[in-house]
């Protein structure tokens, strides 16, 4: 079987470089791993449970690849594992 394709959204802004990965709107936790506000730099991770569901970057574009990459694999497992109970990931 193949990959689930992980959804992206992508916009420039202002000057400002912001991206998206994966389905962050199902996270229940976030977590920021880099904000200058000076430098107009974001990294933020948002999971569900301890799964990865999400990222977004504001000038940190390099730094999605992994974000992407980590979702994807998240995705995998628990479309392996997948119950009726464990509905809160896209299906594949």
């Amino acid at each position: 079987p193949g990959d689930a394709p992980v959804p992206s959204f992508w916009s420039d802004q202002f000057g400002m470089r912001i991206r998206s990965v994966g389905l962050p709107q199902l996270g229940d936790l976030t977590r920021v791993h880099e904000h200058d506000p000076e430098r107009h730099r974001l990294e933020v991770s948002y999971y569900r449970g301890r799964r990865v569901v999400g990222a977004l970057t504001v000038n940190r574009t390099s730094r999605l690849a992994a974000h992407r990459e980590r979702i994807s694999r998240e995705w995998r497992r628990s479309a392996q594992a997948r119950s009726p109970d464990r509905a809160d990931l896209p299906p594949r």
